[in-house]
């Protein structure tokens, strides 16, 4: 049996107060923020483990090996929603 997390690497951090904190490192990741001709956005509603329950949230997922993040923002959308874009307009990726 594989583990579905084996990508996240895990690590600990003393913060200003000398305090040890966990932290996960996540693989680069595309996130985005969906806005339609009528500037509503888009968001769904996922089931996630950490909170066991369901959240509103961008679209988003894992940059694949070899990817570009926008290709995998366009195959994000269309995996999670069904919607292929007209166009995909970069104001920002944060590292």
């Amino acid at each position: 049996m594989t583990n579905e997390f084996e990508f996240l690497k895990c690590g600990k951090i003393r913060n200003d107060k000398g305090e040890i904190r966990e932290y996960l490192d996540f693989p680069e990741c595309s996130v985005g923020l969906i806005i339609d001709k009528n500037d509503n956005i888009l968001m769904v509603n996922q089931w996630r483990v950490a909170t066991q329950s369901r959240i509103w949230e961008g679209v988003g997922g894992l940059v694949e090996k070899d990817e570009n993040p926008i290709i995998a923002m366009t195959r994000e959308l269309r995996e999670e929603t069904g919607i292929t874009p007209n166009f995909i307009e970069k104001n920002r990726i944060c590292r």
